[in-house]
């Protein structure tokens, strides 16, 4: 009996002190600032850093963020999937890991399924609108939105939303779902889309969603998929992680690709626990979480006064 009171007491305070350490970093880490959506770049020549899936990879995506810096990229494209839950919580690390970089670089992203999850609305507020388009210097920039694959984006639309984007000599196309599977072959629902594309003159279509880092060519236009952008599916710790860098100088437009080994930090883990589930469960449910938090700590109390029941101060009074 003593020896389960003492596993309960002890893995009680243990839980305790892990809810006390997750509510002083929710605390002390702070309100960041919204992603930057300016200044764009001025000039014909310019670099724009391409991040695929980033999810719970925040050490890897403070890593890449690193490289944009060391490349002067002038824009960020990320391709969806930025955060692994659509929740104000999980919005806020990635928030704090780019405030942490230092940098001021234009930050865009096309949403992904888990950015859209239950509340496409809460993307709009947190980040920007479902689909963009605009002209830096020469290229026209156009953010799709095509989150849950299907259906695939047709073609009336994608000639609207590039000729929204205003005059241009290229086009950059961002999608989260790409138009290819993780072997390389094309969905059987994008065949129209392929057609399309193939006569589009689309100089890029960028995206991400698979785990992979794929390079394709459909006519004229390269198709660079890219779901490992920070992100790795639980049981590959050891995923590579990449992103691509596009060299604009006037309409012409070359690629390549940036490849890091994977890092899964402590203190981005703990952070992730803390404010992207910790907080996230307490301010979905309230009453069960400080509820149960009262429990365990009464359960707790109430074991150590059993352990502890024949010791002074604890002892019963004689008679």
């Amino acid at each position: 009996m003593r020896k389960a009171l003492w596993a309960g007491a002890v893995l009680g305070s243990l839980c305790l002190g892990l809810e006390l350490a997750c509510g002083l970093l929710w605390l002390l880490r702070g309100t960041p600032a919204p992603l930057p959506k300016g200044p764009l770049p001025a000039g014909p020549k310019y670099t724009v850093a391409v991040l695929g899936d980033v999810q719970k990879g925040l050490a890897n995506f403070a890593n890449l963020l690193g490289i944009v810096a060391k490349e002067q990229a002038g824009m960020i494209l990320q391709t969806g999937d930025l955060v692994a839950e659509n929740d104000p919580g999980h919005y806020r690390l990635v928030k704090l890991a780019y405030a942490r970089s230092g940098l001021q670089v234009p930050f865009f992203v096309t949403p992904g399924n888990h950015d859209l999850k239950a509340r496409p609305e809460l993307f709009e507020q947190e980040i920007g609108p479902l689909e963009q388009s605009f002209v830096v210097g020469d290229v026209a920039f156009v953010l799709v939105q095509n989150a849950w694959g299907a259906p695939p984006p047709d073609a009336k639309h994608l000639d609207e939303r590039i000729a929204a984007a205003g005059p241009h000599r290229a086009v950059v196309l961002a999608l989260h779902q790409p138009p290819f599977d993780l072997q390389g072959a094309p969905k059987p629902d994008y065949g129209p889309f392929l057609q399309w594309l193939e006569k589009s003159g689309v100089a890029y279509v960028v995206s991400g969603h698979v785990h992979a880092y794929l390079r394709k060519t459909v006519g004229s236009t390269v198709v660079i998929v890219n779901g490992v952008g920070g992100d790795y599916d639980s049981w590959q710790l050891d995923q590579k992680v990449y992103a691509t860098i596009l060299e604009v100088d006037g309409s012409r437009i070359t690629d390549r690709v940036v490849e890091l080994p994977p890092e899964h930090g402590l203190m981005e883990n703990l952070d992730h626990l803390a404010l992207g589930h910790f907080s996230e469960g307490f301010r979905r449910k309230p009453l069960l979480g400080w509820g149960g938090s009262l429990l365990l700590a009464g359960g707790v109390a109430w074991a150590f006064r059993r352990l502890f029941a024949n010791r002074e101060p604890f002892r019963a009074p004689a008679g």
